[in-house]
């Protein structure tokens, strides 16, 4: 899903994403400026259009980006990955920037002994899941929140 099907697919469901937290241009600039590298583009549009919801799937980008940072000093974490979430027991969410010139980096959901394994340059296990960028991540998290809706009603 590129950053237009994306555009679109929220649209067509704008309240499980709005919500009252956003992202301004220059709070994103200033958090690639400390990673070292461009955002997503669905990412930045979903975080200064709409905001932080459970469909997003990511917590705060300062919390995301010191705790990146923390991982960097502590153990090695590579300097082209970024914390997305951190569920604790759930595991971690990261993505990981590359040559694209999109941006639209792959995202990982993986336990989080495997991100020791990656800053030792170990390849993730098998049982990493992967989205092949930030839209699908999320919209795999809209789905996973409509369906704890439908088992809540």
């Amino acid at each position: 899903m590129d950053i237009d099907q994306f555009r679109d697919f929220v649209s067509q469901r704008p309240a499980p994403f709005r919500s009252e937290r956003r992202e301004t241009e220059p709070s994103i600039r200033a958090h690639e400026s400390a990673l070292g590298f461009e955002l997503p583009p669905s990412l930045k549009w979903l975080l200064t259009e709409h905001g932080y919801s459970a469909a997003a799937g990511v917590q705060p980008l300062e919390d995301s980006v010191a705790r990146t940072l923390a991982c960097r000093t502590a153990f090695g974490l590579p300097d082209h990955v970024l914390i997305l979430n951190h569920w604790e027991d759930a595991g971690v969410v990261f993505c990981m920037a590359d040559d694209r010139i999109d941006c639209d980096y792959a995202i990982a959901w993986a336990d989080v002994s495997d991100l020791l394994k990656l800053a030792e340059g170990v390849p993730l296990p098998s049982s990493t899941r992967f989205f092949i960028n930030f839209a699908a991540w999320s919209r795999d998290r809209l789905r996973v929140e409509l369906e704890a809706l439908e088992d809540g009603a």
